[in-house]
């Protein structure tokens, strides 16, 4: 999802870590869908959640259009998932989730979830983000605030010395997506795919 660090224009015209798109394409399930696989009857959820995330991907860059179709009808099919108590639920679900339906829209991925259930998962996005906020938690969700968040205080005061937001990936990401001229959380990202650049190769 991070765009190229140095464009002429003010047109974005690819991401700043293409190897990350290509892992995308190259693995999706037979299913249309990305994380686990085979998947568990009870991580529904979390199916979901790689599978949205990995769509804004392919969108974002206008690529692999027949994956993005496949990955939608996974979607369709489980929807229902999304509000299913006995599912289990990634940390930050109901905060993250509903934040990449309001990017989708953004960029004009139809997701096919009927109005009921956006109301419902935006219900419970607002209300943990409220109660979040008032014990000061919301660091670990981060990515999932996106612009009402003030990425340039969190920097400040939440960056490692390995350039890293809480040593984690997505929500460094996310830092660079919304603060892009900070080197250190670059710096980590590239390091990070440096050390794993040949996982799921084997």
């Amino acid at each position: 999802m991070v765009p190229e660090r140095e464009y002429s224009g003010g047109i974005i015209s690819q991401p700043c870590f293409p190897q990350c798109l290509d892992w995308i394409i190259e693995n999706q399930n037979s299913d249309g869908s990305w994380g686990l696989n085979p998947g568990h009857p009870s991580l529904v959820k979390d199916s979901l959640s790689c599978t949205l995330a990995c769509l804004l991907a392919l969108r974002k860059w206008n690529v692999a259009h027949k994956q993005i179709h496949k990955g939608l009808e996974f979607i369709r099919k489980n929807s229902w998932a999304v509000v299913d108590k006995d599912q289990i639920s990634p940390i930050g679900f109901n905060i993250i989730f509903p934040t990449m339906i309001t990017y989708a829209n953004e960029i004009e991925l139809t997701l096919p979830f009927d109005q009921d259930l956006i109301d419902s998962m935006f219900q419970s996005h607002d209300s943990q983000i409220k109660s979040e906020r008032d014990h000061m938690n919301l660091g670990y969700v981060a990515e999932g605030i996106g612009e009402w968040l003030n990425w340039s205080t969190l920097i400040l005061t939440q960056q490692r010395n390995n350039g890293s937001l809480y040593n984690s990936p997505a929500t460094t990401a996310a830092a660079l997506v919304h603060h892009q001229g900070n080197n250190k959380c670059f710096d980590y990202l590239q390091s990070f795919l440096n050390t794993f650049k040949n996982w799921g190769k084997s």
